[in-house]
């Protein structure tokens, strides 16, 4: 193949690839080299085994649309794949941990049962229903679900199972049922249960349920979410992440603090950092004009218990008089040190 038919092969892999919002792949060993050598030249990016970008267009894209295009890319490369777990999670737009995006996991039963391979793990699931949700085949959302809750530890599959109800809409109690009704040998099923008996669609968002989780597991009362504050000056309300009636009448706020509220512009509303930390100042006073504390902690107080307990503690946090989460057995789980949502 000639220079200027590569070069235009390429460009039509590029655009194919994009116009669809998955990675490139290769329909042939010609194609792999091309690709290769793009690479080596500097002209792409290798995020995932036999997977290729441009490295301006991944860096413009948020870390959970990254992870939707190596699905899709791995999904044109096997069409005959049903993605499950984690994976299955994030096509079907639930809370999960940028930590988590790979390894990529795929469904596969105890008859069929595949090797896992670099960058593949696989999840055995009887008798999956199948679903096709952002351009991918996946497990069912309530089978999803169950598989994250029982395989996640319960920060992690806190913040799974309180997007699934903000997602579907539906209760706790809905959800609870759906996961009643999975196989009562399954391993993890109590695990899934107990989380699942925590969840919250009132949480704003993946930080927050791993917030509220750790609060739980470190014995302190469960916080009322999204509280509603009265601003006395211009009118209208302000609402806190989490809330708390203390002893002498006044109202606890628990502030988590994340990058996104200063960086993305869904979150800024088109202002500045300036003008988001102006704005946050002046909620804050508008707020302390009752009787209300607001108490502010960063995603990486939390994931250090000792750190976490002395801000909460200081701020006087009720601690519970009876324990809310039980888990009977662990779950391996990467490190919560240097997670994202």
């Amino acid at each position: 193949m000639g220079g200027t038919r590569k070069s235009e092969r390429l460009d039509q892999l590029i655009e194919d690839a994009e116009t669809a919002k998955r990675c490139i792949v290769g329909a042939s060993e010609n194609d792999a080299t091309c690709l290769r050598r793009a690479v080596a030249a500097g002209k792409l990016i290798s995020p995932f085994p036999r997977l290729y970008v441009r490295l301006e267009y991944w860096e413009k894209l948020k870390r959970p649309e990254q992870g939707l295009h190596m699905l899709r890319g791995l999904q044109h490369l096997h069409p005959d794949w049903v993605f499950a777990g984690v994976s299955a999670a994030l096509a079907h737009g639930l809370s999960v941990s940028y930590s988590m995006l790979t390894p990529v996991c795929v469904a596969t039963s105890y008859k069929t049962h595949s090797r896992n391979q670099k960058g593949v793990f696989r999840i055995v699931v009887e008798d999956e229903e199948i679903t096709t949700v952002s351009g991918v085949r996946a497990t069912t959302l309530e089978q999803t679900v169950f598989d994250c809750l029982r395989i996640l530890d319960f920060p992690l599959g806190l913040a799974v199972a309180d997007s699934a109800l903000r997602v579907a809409h539906k209760s706790r109690d809905w959800l609870i049922d759906k996961l009643m009704g999975m196989p009562q040998g399954c391993k993890g099923r109590d695990h899934a249960l107990a989380t699942a008996m925590m969840a919250d669609a009132r949480a704003g968002s993946g930080g927050e349920s791993i917030a509220r989780a750790r609060m739980l597991l470190l014995g302190y009362e469960p916080p009322d979410l999204q509280v509603k504050v009265q601003n006395k000056v211009e009118g209208g309300n302000y609402y806190g992440d989490f809330g708390w009636r203390m002893p002498d009448g006044t109202l606890l706020i628990g502030e988590l603090d994340g990058h996104d509220k200063y960086t993305d512009p869904e979150m800024t509303d088109g202002k500045s950092v300036l003008e988001v930390m102006a704005d946050e100042r002046l909620r804050e006073s508008r707020v302390s004009a009752g009787q209300v504390t607001v108490m502010r902690f960063s995603y990486k107080d939390m994931t250090k218990d000792a750190r976490f307990r002395l801000i909460l503690d200081t701020y006087g946090v009720p601690r519970a008089t009876c324990q809310h989460y039980h888990d009977k057995g662990k779950r391996f789980v990467p490190s919560l040190e240097g997670t994202a949502f």
